[in-house]
């Protein structure tokens, strides 16, 4: 007589059995994707942490991954350096280079971002020696960027240039669900779950309320990244960011807030890209449009842009341009606004003194003292409308952050980008950095990223962590490297 299978037997051949079939499935899933078969990645998301190796190795080269492909430009660079010298850029979209370097606009060629600047002026230097490996990614936050910075530690790297901080604004996932994503199979089902499409939301970082944890986070994950680098022996240049104080940036007001933005494209985004531009007059054709369109592909604050640009280009307002800024706006800010508008500095400081919207109230009051010429105020303002809603640039807390680990840690040097901007702003202007150097909220036109380069190879120079040996060459001018990158001139 055959003896009967415990019950706990059976439950732990099934749970093995199930183990098993998940790991293979797992397995299969992954396998796929690396060969293009699948994409287990949901739109939007690719850039909120770090699923699988951006990097591999093929031969004798390390080269983007077809994941990191997702999100990186394409790299490849020797697994035997030899006695070449090689340093990783990290950090987000203005590290990466937009719109120069990603297409986020026609451009004729795919260079004019720091890391171009770099290794044009570093490679005439040293010429066969420098590799500037481009690893920063459009949308990310410190903790992607991060995780991504302990993946190329590995890499045989010189010295790491870290530039982030314009998409803090998320407390993140936990702990649980980062490790999920790690699995294929895991994507994969909740791809099927909750659809493929973009999910629709703000034109900027949504910001958690808890802005206090938002600096205790990145400071936190910061540090820890820096010690792991110490014990590497790896040296971090880590940079200060530029922030564009004149950004005339907005998102619906407290009457419009919950409402999304649709998916934008033709005229809506040509409006909203040319008024980022602060190209006013140029973005009013566009966002009419867009305004005669379909409703629903326009954004919720698509009237009082309309309304901006018109009053930036000294046109009138009409009775819907004056409710639609009062919508997104409310009452006392856009009475502040008129009166701005109206040439009434002072008149409009004291009305935007008075309102609850306390970010948009001091936004204007910046614009207003520095119409005034009260330029100390203005920059005081602005920086104080910064940080309570940045608008996807960098808080100047988390600046200070940068500013006191590089004190810190011995082996972490601080690139003061922040300076530098308020150097060429200066240069420009008055000082505030403004759409001289900046294209948008925080992406730079290509003379801001080549003086931010000339301030990180100040540094190298400054702290001697370049590379070693001697120059070769000298490096082409401003205005060679501009043909050559097939950038266009500016006025």
């Amino acid at each position: 007589m055959r003896k009967k299978t415990s019950l706990a037997r059976l439950l732990a051949f099934a749970a093995l059995t199930a183990t098993a079939s998940l790991w293979v499935g797992n397995e299969l899933i992954e396998w796929l994707e690396r060969r293009g078969t699948i994409d287990t990645q949901i739109q939007g998301e690719q850039v909120q942490s770090v699923d699988e190796a951006v990097f591999e190795t093929k031969g004798p080269w390390y080269q983007t991954s077809t994941y990191g492909e997702g999100s990186l430009t394409s790299s490849r660079f020797a697994r035997d350096k030899g006695e070449r010298w090689r340093m990783f850029v990290l950090g987000g979209s203005f590290a990466m280079g937009t719109p120069y370097v990603n297409g986020e606009v026609p451009q004729s060629g795919s260079e004019g971002g720091i890391s171009s600047w770099i290794q044009a002026d570093l490679g005439a230097r040293f010429p066969g020696q420098i590799e500037i490996v481009n690893a920063a990614a459009g949308g990310q936050d410190s903790r992607r960027v991060l995780e991504i910075g302990a993946e190329v530690m590995r890499l045989d790297p010189d010295v790491l240039l870290i530039a982030m901080g314009n998409n803090e604004g998320n407390l993140g996932e936990d702990q649980v669900r980062q490790q999920l994503r790690k699995l294929g199979g895991y994507r994969l089902l909740r791809k099927i779950l909750l659809g493929s499409a973009q999910t629709p939301g703000s034109w900027f970082t949504p910001q958690d309320v808890d802005s206090e944890q938002l600096r205790l986070g990145f400071e936190r994950r910061l540090r820890k990244f820096l010690e792991r680098a110490a014990l590497a022996q790896v040296p971090v240049l880590l940079a200060a960011m530029p922030i564009n104080l004149g950004y005339l940036g907005f998102e619906p007001g407290k009457l419009l807030q919950g409402q999304d933005w649709p998916p934008l494209g033709g005229d809506c985004e040509v409006g909203i890209r040319t008024f980022e531009a602060q190209r006013f007059t140029e973005s009013i054709e566009a966002l009419r449009s867009c305004k005669a369109g379909p409703s629903s592909q326009q954004p919720p604050p698509l009237g009082s842009y309309l309304a901006l640009a018109k009053l930036e280009s000294g046109a009138g307002l009409n009775k819907q341009d004056q409710l639609a800024l009062r919508d997104s706006h409310g009452d006392c800010v856009s009475k502040g606004i008129e009166s701005y508008y109206s040439g009434f500095y002072q008149r409009s400081i004291e009305e935007l003194q008075r309102c609850d919207e306390v970010a948009h109230a001091l936004s204007w009051i910046g614009r207003a003292r520095r119409k005034a010429g009260d330029l100390e105020g203005a920059r005081n303002a602005l920086q104080q409308a910064c940080e309570l809603l940045p608008h996807n640039r960098t808080r100047p807390s988390l600046n200070q952050i940068v500013r006191k680990l590089s004190d810190e840690l011995d082996h972490v040097h601080l690139v003061d980008l922040e300076a530098a901007a308020n150097r060429l702003a200066a240069e420009l202007g008055d000082g505030i950095p403004d759409s001289e150097q900046f294209l948008d909220y925080c992406h730079m036109n290509w003379r801001g990223y080549a003086a931010m380069a000339d301030e990180v190879l100040l540094r190298l120079k400054q702290l001697g962590v370049g590379p070693p040996g001697k120059e070769l060459g000298l490096p082409p001018s401003q205005e060679q490297l501009r043909e050559l990158f097939k950038l266009p001139a500016l006025q």
